[in-house]
C-alpha cells in the first residue's frame, strides 16, 4: 500500500512540475495551428506567422504576404501558405524557417494539383467539371 501511495505522490508531483512549464495561452490568432509533429508549430497572429521552435523554446515572427491565407501545412523546415483567392489560388508560398525567406512555388505541377484539391474542398466534396473522372 505504501508503494502505491508513493507512486501516486510522484505522479502528482510530476504533473505539477509539467504544469509549471506551461506557456501563456495565445489569443487572437487566425486559421489553424500547424505543426510538423517534431520541432515546429506555426500560427497567424495579426499579419505575422508566428513559429515556435520547440528545441530552443523561441518564437519568431515573419510577415505573412498580403494575399496569402493562414498556413495550411508545415514540414521539412518550411511553412506553406496558399495565395490568391479561395476559388482560384495563384500560387503557394513557402517560408523557410531557417532563413525567414518566402519563396513561390511555380504555378504549374504541384501548385496546380493543390489548386485542384482546393476546388474540391470549396465544392464541398463535389468534383468540378475539370476534376471529374
Amino acid at each position: 500500500m505504501l508503494a502505491v501511495v508513493l507512486v501516486a505522490m510522484l505522479a502528482i508531483a510530476g504533473e505539477a512540475q509539467a504544469a509549471g512549464r506551461l506557456r501563456k495561452t495565445v489569443t487572437a490568432t487566425a486559421g489553424v495551428t500547424v505543426t510538423d509533429g517534431d520541432r515546429y508549430a506555426a500560427w497567424v497572429r495579426g499579419q505575422d506567422v508566428r513559429v515556435l521552435d520547440e528545441r530552443n523554446g523561441k518564437v519568431s515572427s515573419h510577415p505573412l504576404p498580403a494575399d496569402c491565407r493562414a498556413p495550411d501545412a508545415l514540414g521539412d523546415g518550411q511553412v506553406a501558405a496558399v495565395c490568391g483567392d479561395q476559388i482560384k489560388p495563384k500560387d503557394i508560398r513557402l517560408l523557410d524557417l531557417k532563413t525567414g525567406a518566402w519563396t513561390s512555388v511555380p504555378p504549374d505541377g504541384f501548385a496546380a494539383r493543390v489548386a485542384g484539391a482546393l476546388k474540391l474542398r470549396v465544392a464541398e466534396g463535389r468534383p468540378s467539371p475539370s476534376n471529374a473522372t
